[in-house]
C-alpha cells in the first residue's frame, strides 16, 4: 500500500498517506488534512481512463498531490484550508471543498508575466485536461477571487468548463489565509 511512500513523505515533509477506497465525505477529506494525512486510494485506473477519471486513483495522488505536499510553496495552500476547516459547518466545508477543487484540484496560476502554470493535481494527471486548461482559446479562464470560488459549482466528471487563476502564489496564500481566518468563522455561528 502506501507505506514506503509515507515514510519517504514523512522524512521530507511531515505528512502522510491514509488508503482510503476512493472519494470519501467533504468533512472526513478535511479531518485527515488537518492530521497532516493525505487520503489516497490505492488502485489504479483503467488504461481506458487515461485521460480523465473521475475519481482519484494512485496515479492521480502520487502524481498530483504528493508534489504538492512536497513544494513549500504548495503545501501551505494545504495547510492553511485543512486549518480552516477545523471550526466549519457543513455549509461552510462545502465553501472551503469548492476553493480546494479550483485551486489544489484544477486551478492556475501565473509565474511571472503571462505565464500559466498549472497549480491543481486534477491537471497533472490528465495530460489531455492539461493541454485543454492552459492552451485551448475556448476555454474560460478567470482571475481567482475566493469569494466567488466559494459559491461556483464544479463537476468531477468531467473537464471542467472554467479555471480559475491566481496571481501567484504568495498572493492566493494571503488571500486564503484572510478570507479563512477565524473571525470569519464566528458569522456562522460555529
Amino acid at each position: 500500500h502506501h507505506r514506503e511512500l509515507t515514510r519517504r513523505l514523512r522524512d521530507v515533509c511531515g505528512w502522510s498517506i491514509e488508503t482510503v477506497p476512493g472519494l470519501i465525505p467533504v468533512a472526513d477529506f478535511f479531518a485527515l488534512l488537518r492530521e497532516r494525512r493525505f487520503p489516497a486510494p490505492d488502485w489504479l485506473r483503467h488504461p481506458d481512463d487515461l485521460e480523465y477519471t473521475p475519481e482519484p486513483d494512485l496515479f492521480h495522488d502520487v502524481l498530483g498531490h504528493v508534489p504538492q505536499l512536497c513544494a513549500p510553496e504548495i503545501r501551505p495552500l494545504i495547510e492553511a484550508l485543512a486549518d480552516s476547516a477545523r471550526s466549519a459547518g457543513a455549509a461552510e466545508l462545502l465553501e472551503l471543498e469548492r476553493i480546494y477543487w479550483f485551486t489544489l484540484e484544477f486551478g492556475l496560476v501565473l509565474e511571472g508575466p503571462g505565464e500559466l502554470r498549472a497549480l491543481g493535481a486534477g491537471l497533472a494527471s490528465s495530460i489531455t485536461e492539461l493541454h485543454r486548461a492552459l492552451h485551448d482559446p475556448r476555454v474560460e479562464r478567470r482571475p481567482i477571487a475566493l469569494a466567488q470560488a466559494r459559491r461556483e459549482l464544479f463537476a468531477h466528471d468531467r473537464v471542467q468548463p472554467l479555471y480559475l487563476v491566481a496571481p501567484s502564489l504568495v498572493e492566493l496564500l494571503a488571500e486564503l489565509r484572510a478570507s479563512t481566518a477565524p473571525a470569519r468563522h464566528s458569522r456562522t455561528g460555529q
